[in-house]
């Protein structure tokens, strides 16, 4: 996991007293992505686009996933929170050393990007035979193991980069954000 953002927001609390504020803000660095690799073990197999491909025992099939949170490198967010970073001493109390504000909301990063890679040998069962035929997965020539592989792979990818970007909800992300602050109150009064 890269989990890397920095941005600005603005505070506005229309409660000033109660520590409830509305913070719109802009994301102008975002560099959240995902990526993971593996190696489908001996006999097992993994479905795509309907057609079960399965591992060959000599050369396994390897997968490497990739998902790009940060189509979007700037992006507007908004949350909503309480607390404050700087503590506040409120009318007729005695100033506050310690604050513990927290956050919630959203920043809209746009649709992810979705990529899947598979190399190695690949095994289907072509055209009703009862045993499997192998190729690598870099053989792409017309009707190989290989060429078919790939093809169900990219039918696969467009039918997850097509429900990902149907729903609103995988175009945002969640923001959570909670700390806790000291303030040495070393101002002079005047």
């Amino acid at each position: 996991m890269n989990l890397a953002t920095a941005g600005v927001a603005l505070y506005y609390f229309p409660f000033p007293n109660h520590g409830w504020r509305l913070s719109p803000g802009v994301l102008f660095y975002n560099q959240n992505n995902v990526s993971a690799v593996g190696t489908l073990g001996i006999g097992k197999s993994i479905t795509l686009d309907n057609q079960e491909i399965y591992t060959d025992a000599t050369n396994p099939l390897n997968a490497g996933g990739f998902v790009d949170l940060n189509t979007r490198k700037q992006a507007f967010m908004f949350t909503t929170g309480w607390g404050n970073a700087i503590p506040r001493k409120h009318q007729d109390q005695a100033p506050s050393h310690f604050s513990f504000p927290f956050e919630l909301g959203l920043a809209f990063t746009g649709t992810p990007a979705l990529d899947l890679t598979l190399a190695g040998d690949a095994c289907l069962y072509q055209n009703g035979q009862s045993t499997l035929t192998c190729d690598n997965l870099g053989d792409t020539t017309p009707g190989s193991v290989g060429a078919q592989a790939q093809q169900d792979l990219n039918t696969q990818l467009g039918l997850w980069r097509t429900k990902v970007d149907q729903h609103w909800y995988y175009k945002v992300t969640p923001i959570v954000s909670f700390g806790i602050s000291y303030s040495f109150n070393i101002r002079q009064p005047q």
